[in-house]
């Protein structure tokens, strides 16, 4: 039985400098703002008077973008996310945990784990967790993550920060 091998092809191929060209447009990451909100008064809830006044999508860039994103990751358990099942962290399950050096390092795995998975455009500079004390914030763990945008020398490393 013979293969058909004919390739159609549509258009001209590009030439070496449209090339160059398509891969040096590297610019600001950017898209959808977490958690949609009402963009007049950044209320999240919000009462509809009428569907044309809805404006809950805004388009957000750098540090606040990835903020959202990680913020998205990191609430997500596993199994919540359609035709993702394996999409989130598992951070409920260190809540009754000891609080000791092999939690810590069982949940800083888990942590860089997921964000080589679903955020690989991010370089982990410094992970961070400790014991949050009931002065600095509710009793718990706090997550402390200095980020750097890979190939991206416009945004300067940032830290984000996550309460459990």
């Amino acid at each position: 039985m013979a293969t058909i091998t004919n390739t159609t092809m549509f258009g001209s191929p590009p030439n070496q400098e449209r090339k160059r060209k398509a891969t040096s447009q590297k610019g600001m990451p950017f898209g959808i703002l977490y958690p949609l909100a009402n963009i007049q008064n950044k209320r999240v809830l919000d009462p509809i008077d009428s569907i044309q006044s809805v404006n809950y999508f805004s388009k957000g860039t750098g540090k606040e973008l990835v903020t959202g994103m990680l913020r998205q990751l990191f609430l997500t358990r596993p199994g919540e996310r359609v035709m993702m099942p394996s999409y989130g962290l598992k951070l409920d399950e260190y809540l009754f945990e000891p609080l000791d050096l092999t939690t810590f390092e069982m949940l800083k795995e888990d942590i860089l784990h997921c964000i080589k998975t679903y955020a690989n455009f991010l370089q982990v500079v410094k992970l961070s967790i400790v014991e949050a004390s009931p002065y600095e914030t509710r009793d718990g763990l706090l997550i402390k993550l200095s980020l750097k945008i890979r190939d991206n020398d416009l945004i300067p490393p940032f830290e984000v920060g996550v309460n459990i």
